[in-house]
């Protein structure tokens, strides 16, 4: 599906949704978004805009790494965002032309979807001009990092809470699963702080911005995304470590008390080893008192072993 808006020479605005051969003559600027569009529709990137091949295949073909391309006449982002299924990123490619902005993604994206919602609530928005909505284009797509930070926290936050209790292997295993989100995380968000870098400090004058304050915004955000990435990284890896930590000493305690046990009985079976070996001539066999006397030599080691390891602070 191709949507289209346009700002015309009198001020007028125009939303349209077209299956047919883009026109847009009248327009003062305009944006033109492919939404999961078909070969027709993408076929309309070369035969009406005359974009480079390349920057044609990189709209098409696999997740590539947010990046800024300059043609001449007109610029090549790639960008990222969020899909609405867990940790998935997804690319809006966008080319912005000296009156002109053209969106391109192969999913419907709610973020892209959110701007047509609210320009056409507020039309007014458009009055800032071109470099405005490129702006309102990155930020909504950034936006989309921000609940799924919150939802990373709090998840860490409650397994930090029940650091103390026995954590299972399934939450284990999950904790495991969000340091490889957040590592995918900040391998998208390191070089869209890059392309943002590039629109504030552009090489050629034409592409300076006027709204350069919001743009810095952005880059506030997508530089606090990236210390939280390391920030969770590490909030996870310190869970990890504590709960192996954690099993080591419980280990050492269940050693430590067989130990103790083991270590009491050893003279005890040594006792009861030699009293049990059938030769005729063991006279204590004979003696009266003799059963008593082994048991209260055995009673006597046991409870002083146990009174010497209780000072040592075995158990």
């Amino acid at each position: 599906m191709i949507q289209i808006l346009q700002v015309l020479g009198d001020g007028q605005v125009k939303f349209d949704v077209l299956n047919h051969k883009i026109n847009f003559t009248e327009a003062k600027w305009f944006w033109v978004d492919f939404s999961a569009p078909n070969a027709e529709e993408v076929q309309s990137l070369s035969d009406v805009f005359g974009f480079h091949p390349l920057a044609i295949e990189d709209c098409l073909y696999g997740l590539q790494r947010p990046k800024v391309d300059d043609y001449g006449d007109y610029r090549f982002f790639v960008l990222h965002t969020l899909s609405c299924i867990g940790v998935k990123l997804e690319e809006v490619d966008l080319f912005q032309g000296k009156n002109y902005i053209v969106t391109f993604h192969n999913h419907a994206d709610p973020a892209i979807e959110r701007i047509w919602e609210q320009l056409k609530q507020n039309p007014q928005k458009l009055e800032k001009g071109l470099d405005y909505m490129l702006y309102l284009v990155v930020d909504s797509l950034v936006d989309q990092y921000f609940p799924l930070f919150l939802k990373i926290s709090d998840e860490l936050e409650r397994l930090e809470a029940e650091y103390f209790q026995q954590l299972s292997h399934r939450k284990i295993k999950r904790i495991f699963k969000i340091r490889r989100e957040l590592l995918t995380l900040r391998r998208s968000l390191e070089p869209l702080k890059d392309v943002i870098k590039q629109i504030l400090h552009p090489e050629e004058d034409i592409w300076k911005s006027k709204h350069n304050v919001f743009f810095r915004d952005i880059l506030d955000n997508l530089t606090r995304f990236v210390e939280m990435t390391e920030v969770y990284r590490h909030m996870g890896l310190d869970l990890i470590e504590s709960h192996a930590s954690l099993n080591s000493q419980r280990i050492n305690r269940v050693m430590v008390t067989l130990t103790v046990i083991t270590t009491i009985f050893m003279p005890l079976t040594f006792i009861a080893g030699i009293y049990g070996m059938n030769f005729d001539y063991m006279p204590e066999l004979r003696w009266k008192y003799g059963y008593f006397l082994s048991l209260l030599l055995m009673g006597t080691l046991a409870g002083g072993m146990i009174l010497w390891f209780k000072r040592k602070g075995w158990f």
